[in-house]
C-alpha cells in the first residue's frame, strides 16, 4: 500500500478520489437511513454526493502542498470535477 501511494501517477489520484468518494457516499446513505428526521437541506438528492467530495479537497491539498506529488493531486482534481459535473448533469 505504501508503494502505491509513493508513485506520483494520475491513475493513483483517480483511484484514491473514487474510493474515498464512494465510501463516504455509502456512509452518508447509511447515516441518512438511520436518522428519524431528515433535515430539509439533506433531502436534496445532490447533497450526499457533494458532501462526500469534501475529504477529496483535503486530500488534494495534502498531496499538492505537503507531499509535492502533483500528478496524484491532478487525478484527485479530475475526479472532483467529473463527479460534480455528473451530479449536476444527471441528478435532479
Amino acid at each position: 500500500m505504501r508503494k502505491f501511494l509513493e508513485k506520483d501517477n494520475i491513475v493513483t489520484g483517480i483511484i484514491i478520489g473514487l474510493v474515498t468518494t464512494s465510501l463516504l457516499y455509502f456512509l452518508m446513505g447509511v447515516i441518512i437511513d438511520m436518522m428519524e428526521v431528515i433535515p430539509v437541506w439533506l433531502k436534496n438528492p445532490r447533497t450526499p454526493f457533494l458532501i462526500a467530495l469534501i475529504p477529496n479537497l483535503f486530500l488534494f491539498r495534502y498531496f499538492m502542498v505537503n507531499k509535492r506529488q502533483d500528478k496524484i493531486g491532478r487525478g484527485l482534481l479530475l475526479t472532483i470535477f467529473l463527479v460534480v459535473f455528473s451530479v449536476f448533469l444527471f441528478i435532479k
